[in-house]
């Protein structure tokens, strides 16, 4: 019985060459693996601050939407659920609000830095110094 190969395998006879080889890890100064993992930390850092920005629009929400619905239904218990869904949303993204060192796991901003916004970040200690804070991993080689 032949066996049945997939038209696009390669062999070491199909048109005179060998198989590609697997890409191997790179020893030494590689740069574009530094920008590649800056740019992992940088996209980290810039969604936390996003997801900062929501924490005040999600609970306002769970407040309006609880106030309305106890407004409609003429008791203040109706809205209960919704307020309660709410305030999960909201944190939930509190949570989601926090960025990780991909080194160590903890937390890259030191407690009281203000961040800013993410239309205009004023730069963290670990986005000065390119380190975490916690564990002093390097964040950007």
């Amino acid at each position: 019985m032949e066996t049945v190969r997939h038209p696009l395998a390669w062999r070491k006879t199909d048109r005179g060459g060998l198989p590609p080889l697997a890409p191997q890890p790179q020893i030494g100064f590689n740069p574009r693996a530094m920008v590649e993992k800056w740019e992992q930390v940088r996209r980290e850092l810039q969604r936390a601050r996003g997801a900062r920005r929501l924490v005040p629009w999600a609970f306002l929400s769970a407040l309006l939407g609880w106030a309305f619905l106890a407004v409609a239904a003429r008791n203040w218990r109706a809205g209960i659920p919704l307020l309660a869904g709410g305030l999960l949303f909201t944190l939930v993204i509190r949570v989601l609000a926090v960025p990780h060192c991909p080194s160590c796991g903890k937390n890259l901003w030191i407690r009281g830095e203000r961040p800013g916004p993410p239309t205009a970040p004023v730069p963290t200690q670990a986005e000065r110094d390119r380190r975490c804070p916690r564990c002093g991993a390097g964040l950007d080689a």
